[in-house]
């Protein structure tokens, strides 16, 4: 899922686009479902069936944002702004064919956004509870056919304001049939409190689908676990691209335990793969402790493939120390491979005083 913040953001909004709906009356969900599958099947055609739900604070989906400049952003899946939400959310539920089928098509759609929904009639069953609306959301994941359908009847269970959420978000990580539905689950625990010790477990499990533990990880690098979580994971696991997440994420930490644990691994991890990820990881970084720790891995460095990809790394860091330490090898490093290399990295760089130094270079 997407994070996103806006600054001094104006939500564009239409009327309510319920008009034209076909309204259906029952006791619960089950007896309006019932009578507007009843009812579209009888037209035999394409027909949707929807409701509206209580959305949770910060979620946002299919919006149209416009900027203190003018400028526009639409956000046409879902999306995660801590000052920002869509409020008036409905699922929408396409059929086709007679009853008993299941849903072709899952959407969620901001009921204050004009649309014509294809052309096909809505049956409107107005707004469900969390109680009536998760399990049955729940239910239809393992039955329907489409791929995006899947996804999106996980978000829309996500999207649900109401404490059983993550109970359902983790149920489906653990046993939904569709791995979409699973990996779809673990992101939006992304955004629930004290999911740690659930995506840890199924990092460790050697069991798991590659995928789900990748999901899993990433899931917990975008939180705000410690690194030492992260670094206890990375040696818990074997799986290299579920390591990769792992370090990805340490370098998302601007802290100098994380900046420790990629130069260890820089400097012990026997897969190569891996030491590259670390060696990236502090590049992304942009902070001068990393790229001060880049330079010092560069020195001790037995392996020139490995001072290649430490080169391509500070080549590729928006700092000054880099910099730094590009001209210095491009001076004086025994390798004239590895000066070369140096010298392309500053000829590709913006920096004014790269061009000096080049220049001088020459001279």
């Amino acid at each position: 899922m997407i994070r996103i913040a806006f600054t001094l953001l104006i939500l564009v909004s239409a009327a309510q686009s319920q008009q034209g709906f076909i309204n259906i009356d029952g006791a619960d969900l089950k007896s309006k479902l019932t009578t507007a599958l009843s009812r579209g099947s009888a037209q035999r055609g394409t027909f949707w069936v929807a409701y509206a739900f209580d959305v949770r604070p910060g979620v946002v989906f299919d919006t149209e944002f416009i900027g203190s400049g003018g400028s526009r952003v639409t956000v046409n899946g879902a999306a995660f702004a801590a000052d920002a939400g869509t409020r008036n959310l409905g699922a929408f539920l396409m059929y086709e064919g007679g009853a008993g089928r299941p849903p072709i098509r899952a959407e969620i759609y901001n009921l204050d956004r004009r649309r014509d929904y294809s052309g096909y009639p809505v049956y409107w069953l107005g707004r469900i509870s969390g109680s009536d609306s998760l399990p049955f959301l729940r239910g239809l994941i393992d039955t329907t056919q489409s791929y995006d359908a899947t996804r999106h009847l996980v978000d829309a269970i996500g999207a649900h304001e109401d404490a059983r959420v993550a109970t359902v978000l983790r149920e489906i990580a653990r046993s939904a049939k569709v791995e979409r539905a699973r990996t779809a689950a673990l992101s939006w625990l992304g955004h629930s409190a004290g999911q740690t010790d659930f995506l840890a477990a199924l990092v460790r499990d050697e069991r798991e689908t590659v995928a789900v533990r990748r999901e899993a990880a990433e899931t917990i690098g975008d939180s705000e676990v410690s690194p030492a979580v992260l670094q206890d994971l990375y040696r818990a696991v074997t799986h290299r691209e579920v390591k990769r997440e792992l370090l990805e994420a340490m370098g998302e930490r601007f802290e100098p335990s994380a900046v420790a644990f990629l130069i260890e691994t820089i400097q012990r991890e026997p897969d190569r793969d891996l030491k590259e990820e670390a060696i990236d990881a502090l590049a992304d970084m942009e902070d001068d402790r990393a790229i001060d720790a880049l330079a010092r891995a560069y020195d001790s460095a037995r392996d020139e493939e490995m001072k290649k990809e430490i080169l391509d790394a500070l080549g590729d860091a928006e700092s000054s120390l880099a910099l730094q330490k590009l001209q210095s090898v491009a001076q004086r490093d025994p390798s004239i491979r590895l000066r070369r290399q140096a010298i392309e990295a500053l000829g590709e760089s913006h920096d004014p005083s790269a061009l000096r130094f080049l220049e001088q270079l020459i001279k």
